[in-house]
Formats: structure tokens, sequence, C-alpha cells
């Protein structure tokens, strides 16, 4: 029978700092938080996993309701099954703050369970070091706008991460890939059928 204990990965360096039987939480020594949630039904999703773009519009909406900003989205294979990664950014829960708090998420759903990963790393003071160096290096294609919403910035891009490693973007970006490349699922959970909604 599936369950919390199903999913493993990689949890070097990181301390166990709540469980449960449905979910699991781990902070690293760096300052990145990991959750592991597992459910014994399939998600409530509209859409699934054979249909990408609906997935991206779903929790793009999602996020920007919530005030945050989708970074990017996409159907991948982890541990042998298919899974969904997402990388939000939100405003630091924290009154009066300028920090911006990083989620990455890893889905993996089944037709009769599922599993979340969520890897997340607030940015401490000073903050704005990474979009500021960004906007000096590209003055003229930065672009201009009208309010001051969330949305994917050009600094956001992965191709930053070498040059602000210590950022928390990157510390997230980082760890997800760590988590996808160790990430291993008990046998008779690869053998599950994948969520799908018209099954």
């Amino acid at each position: 029978m599936p369950g919390i204990e199903s999913l493993a990965f990689d949890l070097t360096d990181c301390s166990l700092h709540e469980q449960s039987d449905k979910h699991r939480g781990w902070m690293s020594s760096g300052g990145v938080g990991h959750m592991l949630r597992f459910s014994a039904n399939s998600p409530d999703w509209p859409f699934d996993l054979t249909n990408p773009d609906a997935a991206t519009d779903f929790y793009g909406r999602q996020c920007a309701n919530l005030g945050g900003a989708l970074l990017s989205m996409d159907v991948i294979t982890v541990a042998g099954a298919e899974a969904l990664r997402g990388l939000f950014k939100y405003h630091a829960p924290v009154p009066d703050s300028l920090a911006m708090y990083y989620s990455g998420i890893l889905w993996l759903p089944f037709q009769s369970c599922s599993f979340q990963v969520n890897v997340e790393a607030m940015e401490e003071a000073p903050t704005g070091t990474r979009e500021a160096v960004v906007m000096v290096v590209e003055r003229d294609s930065w672009p201009e706008y009208e309010d001051a919403r969330l949305r994917l910035l050009p600094s956001d891009e992965e191709r930053w991460d070498h040059s602000f490693p210590g950022h928390p973007l990157t510390r997230v970006r980082r760890r997800l890939a760590e988590v996808i490349a160790t990430a291993r699922l008990d046998l008779g959970v690869t053998a599950l059928p994948p969520y799908r909604i018209d099954a």
C-alpha cells in the first residue's frame, strides 16, 4: 500500500522538523525548507499531465490570485513516473518586508494517490541585488512595467544563477534539481497508472 515512505530523495545536510502520516518537513543548514506531502487520493485538478498548457494556465492564475508569479512549469519524469514541476515567487510573509519568497514544487500524481514536494527559501537583506545588477547589465532590454504586480523578470532566468549562487532562487532551483535526480519510488508505486481526468 503506497504511503509517504514510498517516495524518498537525498536529504544530506537536512534536519527533520515535523512529521505525520501524511507529511514530513526538513530544513537544510543553508535555510532551504523541504516539505513532502502524501495523499491517498488523486489530485483534484481539472486537467491531467497530457495537457501541460492547462497546468500552466491553472497554476499561473492561482499564483497570480495569491499575489505571486509563476516563473516556470513543465511536465517531466521523476523516478520513472510522470510529474509536474513548477517554480513560483511571492512576497515574503513578513510585514513591511521587500524580500521575495521562492517555492519550487514537484507533483507526482497517480490515479489512486499523489505526492507533492515543496522546496522553499526566502530572500534576506540586502534584497533586490540580483534584480538591480541584471537591470544594469540588460539596461536596454529590461522591460518597463506599469504596475507593481509580481511577474517573471529577466533576472529570474536560470542563466543568471551562476552569478548569484547564494540567492534563494538559485538555491531553490538547484535543490529541486537534486531532489529530482535522487528521487526513488517504491516499485509498487511506479506500477500505478498515472492520473487521468477521463479514467
